[in-house]
Formats: structure tokens, C-alpha cells, sequence
């Protein structure tokens, strides 16, 4: 079996130290000429060297990778957030590994000790169970997906349901229709709406 190419031999190809190959694997760009890095980029295309992402990580305390937490992907909601986190981190170099908590709290801690245990770089949650605290305590960047009013510590993105569902509430209103009907989710997902549908009401 073949030996993998190895920093030293990306040096010796492209005519440079061992430590200026390693400052282009690090993107020191300011450190490095532009040609020098055009040449160690060569010789690592020629030769077939891909970077030790694990040893990389030693070394910069950098996984690149973001844990995106979630309840479910049922809802057709989740799919299309995946997606554009996804896209939206992939730019920069990140991926994104996707856990579904199955609205049990016991798998959530679990999810969250192994982004703790792989050294994640942030995470990305749409609590079900887990108190905001536990969360804190990862000490991981954290954003929450979906309002959540004990999780104020936090940055958030989310949908306000509460004014959406009265607003479409108002909407059926003007159209003429009186008896309108709600349909109960999960508790979690469902309480705002339930509240706009009663205070309509």
C-alpha cells in the first residue's frame, strides 16, 4: 500500500521549509508570498496531499464543524433551515452535523456532551428539553433556532407564531369565514399558536 504524502514531502516538491508549508495549511496568508503559496498548492495537487483535519485541529483548536440540533426534521420547517445553515457555513469552510433529540431529553445531553467531547465549534439548537444553563455550561458559540423567552441570554433566530397566527387569523376574519377551526401539534411547537387562536377568540 502506497504511503500517504506528508507535510515533508509537500516541502521538498515545492522547493520550501516544512514551517512555510505549514503556515499556508494555517491560511497565515500575510506571512506567505503569493507565489510561495501558488507553489506549495502545486506541489500539494501533484503529489496528492490532503491535510490531517484531526491533527489540524490539535494544533488550531479548530474542528470546523457545527453541531445543528434538533427535536425533529418532520416538519418540513427543518429540512429547508438545514439547507441554508448548511450552505450558509459550508462558504467558510464548515460542516454541519446534523442530531435529532427526538424531543427526549436525555438524547439532547447526550448530542451536546458528544459536540463538547469532538470539540465542535459552535452550536446551533432548537431546544426541546434541555434547560438554557446546561447549554451555557458547553461553553460552545450557541445560536437558537425559535423564540424562546428563557433563552434571552442567547443569540436567536426564530419566527414570531403568536403574531403569525393572528394575523392570519385576521385574514380568514376579513375573508368572511367565522368558524375556523385549530389543529393541535406538539405542545412545544403549538402553545403561541394556541394562545393567538384563543385571544383572537
Amino acid at each position: 500500500m502506497a504511503k500517504k504524502p506528508t507535510i515533508v514531502d509537500v516541502a521538498r516538491v515545492s522547493g520550501v521549509s516544512k514551517s512555510t508549508v505549514s503556515r499556508v495549511l494555517q491560511g497565515e496568508d500575510a506571512v506567505v508570498a503569493d507565489e510561495t503559496r501558488r507553489q506549495v498548492e502545486a506541489a500539494m495537487a501533484s503529489i496528492g496531499y490532503s491535510r490531517n483535519a484531526v491533527a489540524g485541529s490539535l494544533r488550531t483548536n479548530q474542528t470546523f464543524m457545527v453541531m445543528l440540533l434538533l427535536p425533529s426534521i418532520d416538519n418540513p420547517f427543518w429540512p429547508a433551515v438545514t439547507h441554508g445553515l448548511q450552505d450558509a457555513l459550508a462558504a467558510s469552510g464548515y460542516a454541519v452535523v446534523l442530531a435529532i433529540s427526538n424531543y427526549q431529553l436525555g438524547q439532547e445531553r447526550a448530542y451536546l456532551q458528544m459536540a463538547r467531547r469532538n470539540r465542535f465549534d459552535a452550536l446551533a439548537i432548537n431546544p426541546a428539553q434541555i434547560p438554557p444553563e446546561e447549554v451555557a455550561a458547553l461553553g460552545l458559540p450557541t445560536v437558537v433556532l425559535g423564540l424562546r423567552r428563557s433563552y434571552s441570554g442567547f443569540d436567536m433566530v426564530g419566527s414570531d407564531s403568536y403574531v403569525g397566527t393572528l394575523e392570519a387569523l385576521e385574514y380568514l376574519h376579513t375573508m368572511g369565514h367565522r368558524r375556523i377551526g385549530f389543529v393541535w401539534g406538539s405542545e412545544g411547537s403549538s402553545r403561541s399558536r394556541m394562545r393567538a387562536f384563543t385571544d383572537f377568540h
